[in-house]
């Protein structure tokens, strides 16, 4: 037996919970086993959990014990999460470490936890020692969650170098989640912003827009956990004839925020990553292209916001014609070939 510097007892309550699980029937004899018996949490659930522990009355939500061994519930209550014995106290499951995770002291009636007297299971006789092995050896492989999704236990939005996004500007994010062994595990994150005024956040893939000059946190959340992560919105640089320069200082602000492109009605996107291919080659409803390259006389675009009347209502709707710098940027852009610049 090892030796452990930790407190040695016996704690009166298993010997109550023996007792209190017989008479609630769980002393029956012990089913025939579901499958072979494997180092893994869902063969040890079958095998061992379901059979011998999560009964009426004891290892059950709401039962005598002190947490849940059902299916739903054995990896959160057991995997670090800290016992009633030691001092300082032990995990019920320690992963890498079954000689310090009072689970595994227990079905082997260690003085630690208790000693024989307090043996887990308590009324159905001693765990053979396939089973104890088992269980042994799924913790010092790391007790790692072999089911379809692991519990998410944190949520970590990855740093970018950069967290400053200008106005119009986009700023892609990334993020992860984690179970209590510090695993990634699969997850669907949902997304927000706030001040909205500030940033938008696309609510499924984390992608930021800057709206106006300041400060906004950006939340991503899965499964009641979340982090936070503080950006900055700087004023868009001066206006170019490129598209980047024409997104961030006209698409973005002027018709994609005015609730427009997207939104609105519009047949196309002006969102920054889709303008490009939404608009130039084209065809338009006007029997014009969008944006022809090179020519911005024949592009709907250039004539839209010129107030053209062969191509319908000038544009932009919300928020007054664009100044003469701005119609003259967007030409420029188209006649030196609508690069995607």
């Amino acid at each position: 037996m090892h030796k452990r510097s930790f407190k040695r007892r016996v704690d009166g309550l298993f010997l109550l919970l023996g007792l209190s699980c017989w008479l609630a029937g769980c002393g029956n004899d012990t089913p025939n086993q579901p499958g072979t018996l494997q180092p893994t949490l869902s063969s040890i659930q079958s095998n061992i959990f379901n059979l011998k522990c999560a009964m009426q009355g004891c290892h059950v939500t709401g039962g005598l014990a002190p947490m849940s061994l059902e299916t739903a519930n054995s990896f959160v209550t057991l995997v670090n999460a800290t016992s009633l014995y030691g001092n300082p106290k032990l995990m019920r499951v320690k992963p890498n470490d079954a000689l310090n995770s009072a689970l595994y002291l227990k079905i082997i009636g260690d003085p630690a936890v208790g000693g024989p007297s307090a043996r887990m299971p308590l009324s159905l006789g001693a765990l053979t020692t396939a089973e104890v092995n088992a269980i042994r050896d799924w913790i010092n492989a790391g007790a790692l969650f072999d089911g379809t999704s692991a519990p998410v236990n944190t949520v970590q939005i990855i740093r970018p170098a950069n967290r400053t996004v200008q106005v119009g500007g986009t700023l892609d994010l990334d993020v992860r989640a984690f179970d209590v062994n510090n695993n990634i595990v699969p997850a669907t994150f949902s997304w927000s912003s706030s001040p909205a005024g500030v940033a938008t956040v696309n609510p499924t893939n984390g992608v930021v827009t800057g709206v106006s000059v300041g400060s906004a946190t950006i939340t991503a959340s899965v499964g009641g956990k979340s982090d936070t992560l503080a950006i900055t919105v700087a004023p868009a640089p001066a206006l170019q004839a490129t598209l980047s320069s024409i997104q961030a200082n006209i698409f973005t602000p002027k018709c994609v925020n005015a609730g427009c492109h997207p939104g609105g009605g519009a047949p196309m996107s002006l969102q920054s990553g889709a303008s490009f291919a939404a608009l130039v080659g084209v065809n338009s409803a006007y029997a014009r292209p969008r944006v022809a390259p090179e020519n911005a006389a024949n592009s709907v675009l250039y004539l839209k916001v010129i107030g053209d009347n062969t191509v319908g209502r000038l544009m932009p709707l919300v928020g007054g014609p664009l100044s003469q710098t701005e119609t003259d940027s967007i030409a420029a852009w188209i006649n030196r070939g609508a690069l995607n610049n």
